[in-house]
């Protein structure tokens, strides 16, 4: 069986598995938990390194519990306009398996990283750009947009 094959029959066997688990708390209604992006500057060179921190937290007086299929939990993603030019999990080693955050009424959870200004391609044009974070559950959670420019 192709490894392709395989990892997708296990994702889908573990979000099955996973589904059923619903007697462990989840997200409370009405927003009360809160994904934020900070970015490291405003202006980048084009040559330049933009660091970033995705915040999670919990402003509910309830615990929330998020459950995985893979060891990811975070994602980065650049846009110039409505074209992604950079997705950070297309970077990352995801191993599938069942995890999960856990967060009391107050707590944070924090993941830093950063974006070597470049596409897939190399390098990106001059110009104003906006940075997203997401917590990669299923329907995913979003951060606002945060906009940011690369200098030439």
């Amino acid at each position: 069986m192709p490894k392709q094959v395989l990892r997708w029959s296990l994702s889908i066997l573990l979000a099955a598995l996973c589904g059923g688990c619903n007697d462990s708390p989840s997200e409370p209604r009405g927003g009360s938990v809160e994904l934020r992006l900070a970015l490291s500057q405003e202006s980048v060179s084009s040559s330049g390194q933009l660091d970033w921190t995705l915040e999670l937290t919990n402003r509910s007086s309830q615990t929330v519990r998020y459950d995985f299929v893979s060891s990811c939990q975070f994602n980065f993603k650049v846009f110039r306009g409505a074209e992604l030019i950079w997705d950070d999990s297309l970077q990352q080693i995801c191993l599938t398996a069942l995890t999960s955050i856990v967060l009391e009424p107050g707590e944070s959870r924090f993941r830093t990283g950063s974006w070597e200004v470049r596409d897939a391609n190399g390098g990106v044009p001059p110009g104003p750009y906006e940075a997203r974070g997401e917590l990669l559950t299923e329907p995913r959670v979003e951060s606002r947009s945060v906009p940011f420019r690369v200098q030439g």
